[in-house]
């Protein structure tokens, strides 16, 4: 009534109200609270519910586990197979503690218990049915495997499959590498002294480059399986204000540091006995650059020549300024036409 709106006490006369000796022989400790026992039911629910968050929480860390197969190379230009079929849409985020911690607490049994069932049927979707795109899905399905040459099926398409050597299956950084059978005389980069460098001439010869399975892109600074004979090479540029030792040479690049309209830097591209060809073209960089690209076997093989001061010819995805270090995901391959 009126009457006892007017004499209740406010909520916070509530919270601050003592309570009489009465109530403090009745209520409960914290210790009692805390270790009086669940009835049967709650047992079961709390038991479902912790269930329930386990398969969530796995579910979830292996979702982005594989989803970083999906972003390129591990921290490089983020990348993915788009509205392919192959692809689990809108699977493909990066989920960290806290965002997990969220969705726990935000969730009710139910929700928990659906989420739990999606990414357990993801799971077995994976690792039953699908053909393994990149090297996660492939350890995912071969957990025992060792490092060594495997089929990969571009985009999960049973119409699409490559060789790939896959390195460090044992690590949790695993690698997919393109293996160059042409020959040891193939498949190099040459960066010859002279001019503005000090030393000895680089030779770098690739067995196996790295592959991005997804972008078909090459990592050209990648020199995992690759020699080098000579060097070290010292170039210096803008006046001795700048200067870079040089140890090897990326994949892909013809370069000099000998002067204008000077093309002896040298580069060969052989991709037979593989399913690639090269789809970059090529263009000059640095100081004076300049050179040629020569294609042919259906652009399975690329003859480069370049120089300048310093300067050459390099992928136009190779976004340097060619007078220092290059490299980077530059150079697009694609499937040779059948």
């Amino acid at each position: 009534t009126t009457g006892e709106q007017d004499v209740a006490p406010t909520t916070g006369e509530q919270d601050n109200a003592p309570m009489t000796t009465g109530e403090e022989a009745v209520a409960p400790t914290r210790e009692e609270q805390d270790d009086f026992p669940m009835t049967t039911g709650e047992q079961a629910i709390a038991q479902r519910r912790a269930g329930g968050l386990q398969w969530v929480a796995e579910g979830l860390q292996w979702v982005a586990g594989v989803c970083s197969g999906w972003l390129g190379a591990r921290g490089d230009q983020a990348v993915g197979p788009g509205t392919d079929s192959s692809t689990p849409a809108g699977l493909c985020s990066c989920f960290d503690e806290s965002i997990i911690a969220n969705i726990f607490e935000r969730f009710d049994l139910v929700e928990c218990n659906k989420l739990a069932l999606v990414s357990t049927q993801f799971r077995l979707w994976v690792k039953s049915y699908r053909l393994p795109f990149n090297v996660r899905i492939f350890k995912l399905q071969n957990p025992d495997a060792t490092d060594g040459e495997y089929t990969l099926y571009y985009y999960g398409r049973k119409t699409a499959p490559f060789q790939c050597y896959l390195h460090g299956l044992s690590t949790p950084q695993p690698l997919e590498y393109l293996s160059l059978p042409s020959g040891p005389d193939k498949n190099f980069s040459f960066f010859p002294n002279g001019g503005s460098t000090d030393g000895s001439s680089l030779r770098t010869s690739f067995e196996k480059i790295r592959l991005n399975p997804v972008t078909l892109q090459v990592k050209t600074d990648d020199y995992k399986f690759s020699t080098t004979k000579g060097g070290p090479l010292k170039q210096t540029w803008g006046n001795g204000a700048h200067s870079h030792v040089f140890e090897t040479v990326p994949y892909a690049v013809a370069r000099d540091c000998r002067g204008w309209h000077q093309e002896s830097g040298k580069s060969n591209i052989d991709l037979r006995q593989t399913p690639f060809c090269v789809a970059s073209s090529f263009g000059p960089r640095g100081c004076a650059g300049t050179g040629s690209s020569k294609f042919d076997h259906d652009n399975q093989v690329v003859e480069l020549r370049g120089g300048g001061y310093c300067g050459g010819i390099y992928p136009q995805q190779d976004q340097t300024c060619g007078q220092g270090p290059s490299g980077g995901w530059a150079l697009q391959l694609a499937f040779v036409q059948q």
